[in-house]
């Protein structure tokens, strides 16, 4: 028997309806070690025709960790004129290690639209790159404070400024019979005259009560917020 409780909690503030879109970028690649990867798809739909690109690079060793990954998507409709939209994600993170609780960390994030296929001509970028030292007071957590700026520009409105990250983790937590993750993130911009927030945590907790019995409970919270 197993018995799953999944509470979801997400908060969204926005104090103009201009723009709609919540933070694009996010510090976890997922991209196992030492693995490159890289996948070219094309589809063809009567009028319209896809491209899509992924790859990803990984290096882990006992002193340097390095992630990259790209996303590169690609829709041309050809009727009686040609409409295209473009949509590329870059993410980078690199960790080299200065002690066994110590280490220096840096993020770089892109996102390029390209669209005139919506009504009017969309077109965003949205750059930012970072750095900061990683504590482990254990094996199993962490905490990740991060300075750096960030760039906006949307249609012909552009921004930039300073971006504030928090990032914290742990995992394989146990008491009083119970296993317990958690995850944090704490994502703050100042683009003056506008300020952006991207806050999230994720908890979960399980127990196995023997003969294929578990209980487990998952709580995620998010909240974006575009303040002008």
């Amino acid at each position: 028997m197993k018995r799953v409780v999944d509470i979801t909690i997400i908060g969204i503030f926005f104090s103009s309806s201009l723009f709609s879109q919540t933070d694009v970028f996010h510090s976890f690649l997922g991209t196992a070690a030492d693995s490159n990867k890289a996948s070219l798809r094309f589809d063809k739909n009567i009028y319209t025709y896809f491209w899509n690109f992924n790859g990803a690079v990984a290096h882990q060793d006992s002193l340097v960790e390095f992630y990259l990954t790209d996303q590169f998507t690609s829709s041309l409709i050809r009727r009686d004129f040609r409409s295209i939209r473009d949509e590329n994600s870059f993410a980078m993170n690199l960790s080299h290690t200065l002690s066994g609780q110590l280490s220096l960390t840096g993020e770089a994030q892109s996102f390029v639209l390209s669209d005139n296929q919506s009504l009017g001509v969309s077109n965003a970028a949205i750059h930012s790159a970072l750095a900061g030292i990683s504590y482990r007071p254990t094996q199993t957590m962490y905490i990740t404070p991060l300075l750096g700026i960030r760039y906006d520009k949307q249609q012909d409105e552009s921004n930039s400024g300073l971006n504030v990250r928090l990032h914290a983790g742990g995992d394989s937590l146990e008491f009083g019979g119970y296993r317990a993750s958690f995850l944090g993130e704490l994502n703050q911009s100042d683009l003056n005259p506008r300020k952006f927030t991207n806050n999230l945590a994720r908890i979960n907790i399980a127990t196995d009560f023997g003969e294929g019995s578990k209980d487990s409970v998952r709580v995620h919270w998010l909240n974006n917020r575009w303040d002008f």
